[in-house]
């Protein structure tokens, strides 16, 4: 695992980056947690990173890096409702512009949420996307049916197993034993 844990934030920071260079800035993580993207990578003027999550977390997330002097190297908009709610209100009311073309990472998520939870989550986001938006999730290898949805509904989507993000920087298992079921998909699309 420990190497899945190295190549995991390395894949979507790469896909930030890819955004941002395609000119996207606008950028929504969906349950942030303690991510901190924000705050470590270098993103172009004019980003505003959008990280939903639930009050307490963003709460408890601001204090710490604030108390340690770190700040945000994008626009931060803080959206603290929970995503059982009407998120993209709250999205809105903070400012987020669906006219523009959207970044969205949703790492470390889909793996909680029942089928129709995530069904309901990319529909929120296909509404919410301009031509040209990009979403990039994580999905456990069992339940890899996002590329096919999205690919139905209105996306260019495509899959990568961890493994292969692994196995490509030299993050390979320790005794060659490999559970395909233990490791995930990183599942990108573009939407049309």
């Amino acid at each position: 695992m420990r190497g899945y844990q190295a190549v995991r934030p390395r894949f979507f920071d790469a896909f930030c980056a890819a955004a941002t260079d395609a000119g996207i800035r606008q950028v929504v993580i969906l349950a942030s947690g303690l991510d901190a993207r924000a705050y470590r990578l270098d993103w172009p003027a004019g980003t505003t990173v959008f990280e939903i999550d639930q009050p307490k977390v963003l709460e408890y997330k601001s204090a710490v890096l604030a108390r340690n002097g770190v700040a945000a190297t994008a626009e931060l908009a803080q959206v603290p409702v929970d995503l059982r709610a009407d998120w993209p209100a709250a999205l809105r009311a903070a400012g987020f512009d669906a006219s523009r073309p959207t970044a969205w990472l949703a790492e470390g998520l889909l793996m909680y949420l029942p089928a129709e939870a995530q069904d309901r989550l990319f529909e929120n986001i296909g509404a919410l996307s301009a031509p040209g938006s990009r979403v990039a999730a994580e999905t456990a290898t069992t339940r890899s049916e996002e590329a096919g949805w999205l690919n139905a509904n209105g996306w260019t989507a495509a899959a990568v197993r961890s493994l292969d993000e692994m196995a490509r920087y030299g993050r390979g298992t320790l005794d060659g034993e490999v559970d395909e079921d233990a490791f995930s998909l990183f599942v990108t699309a573009e939407r049309r």
